[in-house]
């Protein structure tokens, strides 16, 4: 008998690792998705929180012209998304997001997923209206990472005239030019390549210039420490006027809310929070019109929207050259302050006590950095060619932002 109950404890404690094991197993294997995507659009496949220590990259195995992954990296995350690029069938693609340890170079697949391509359904897009002239402005629903091309099925009437390529607009929606010829209606056929993704009427009329419903209101934001968002012009919600005048349409706005000046970079300030209009101008005459409600914008917006681009020539969120030989500091605080904190060409301002600041080296063996923003490189540096910190601001507003500061050591 007692060798049988050890008999049975054994097997049953055999039963239980090898479970355990299979668990583990489980655990430790890549956890695999299945994912549908319509031909021609993308969707939101992964972003993944970066430390500095991994990099992340995205390979496409089986279908391999099914889709293609558009890779976005930050300072603080590498996302991934993917766009249908052809149908799959019963071929589905493989898309797996490998993880390498920057130290060691070892890899591992970290996820999995299977994707399949279907093909769009046909759509009826909101009517076009139109005056009759040349080069008429008109705009469809376009909410496909590619462009649209119509076929109009009469042509006496409407003839397409091409794409509006100076001005920017919603992603979803992509504005034409028509030659408009004589009053009446016909259809356009829409296409993406050789797919039909939709179906949209075109009338000519004696039609005024408009803006679409859903842009009638816009939102914008206001903060008293600098821009929280650069607003260039609302012109690319007008519809129905000629694209000739482009670029001499204007603007009259309330000073007391918004000020208007044509020729800065940035022509719009926003003054205070508040409801005002901003009526869209040809040669004094109001063309059309936009609600505007102001809102308070985070004390972060403001950071994250003055870190720098080609045109202003200051720069955060890119890698900083220096050149040393032996141990040194550098001072990171005083770019961060000067380039984005307070920088009167910018019209940034922020007081000490708007903000308090941590740091973090990604490496402490290359470079460590104080309370103060104050980093101390190593000659060992030199080998590793770069350092990087990371920082986090939290202001008095609640808001936070994280980036990362590189310095390339030379």
């Amino acid at each position: 008998m007692k060798f049988l109950k050890a008999s049975i404890t054994f097997i049953l404690s055999i039963i239980i690792a090898t479970s355990a094991a299979a668990i583990a197993g489980a655990v430790a294997k890549a956890e695999t998705n299945s994912i549908n995507v319509t031909l021609y659009k993308d969707k939101n496949l992964d972003v993944i929180k970066d430390d500095g220590n991994f990099s992340y990259s995205a390979k496409v195995t089986g279908n391999k012209k099914a889709v293609i992954v558009d890779t976005e990296y930050g300072d603080t995350y590498t996302g991934f998304r993917i766009i249908g690029n052809k149908l799959t069938g019963s071929k589905r693609a493989t898309v797996k997001i490998i993880k390498t340890n920057n130290i060691t170079d070892k890899s591992e697949t970290v996820k999995t997923y299977k994707i399949s391509v279907k093909k769009p359904k046909v759509k009826k897009l909101a009517t076009i209206k139109l005056s009759k002239g040349q080069k008429m402005v008109g705009a469809i629903k376009n909410d496909f990472c590619r462009e649209c091309k119509l076929k109009v099925r009469n042509t006496k009437i409407v003839k397409p005239n091409g794409g509006c390529p100076d001005i920017n607009t919603d992603r979803d929606v992509q504005l034409l030019t028509f030659n408009a010829k004589k009053k009446g209606s016909t259809t356009a056929d829409v296409y993406i390549k050789n797919t039909k993704v939709g179906k949209v009427k075109i009338k000519v009329g004696a039609y005024k210039p408009y803006v679409d419903s859903k842009n009638k209101n816009v939102t914008l934001k206001y903060n008293s420490h600098g821009r929280a968002e650069d607003y260039y012009g609302f012109s690319e919600y007008l519809r129905n006027y000629d694209y000739r005048i482009f670029d001499k349409l204007t603007y009259k706005t309330d000073s007391k809310y918004i000020t208007y000046n044509k020729d800065d970079l940035y022509p719009f300030t926003i003054n205070r929070t508040g409801s005002t209009t901003i009526s869209i101008c040809h040669k004094n005459k109001k063309l059309a019109s936009i609600k505007a409600k102001i809102k308070t914008a985070k004390m972060a917006d403001v950071f994250s929207n003055n870190l720098g681009g080609e045109s202003d020539g200051d720069f955060l969120n890119y890698e900083h050259c220096v050149s040393y030989s032996t141990n040194t500091t550098y001072d990171v605080f005083d770019n961060i302050n000067s380039i984005v904190l307070n920088n009167k060409r910018k019209g940034t301002n922020f007081s000490k006590s708007d903000y308090k600041i941590t740091y973090k080296s990604n490496d402490e063996s290359t470079a460590t950095i104080d309370e103060y923003g104050v980093a101390h490189i190593n000659p060992a540096a030199l080998q590793a060619g770069s350092v990087s910190f990371k920082y986090t601001i939290k202001f008095s507003d609640k808001s936070v932002y994280t980036g990362t500061y590189k310095i390339l050591v030379q």
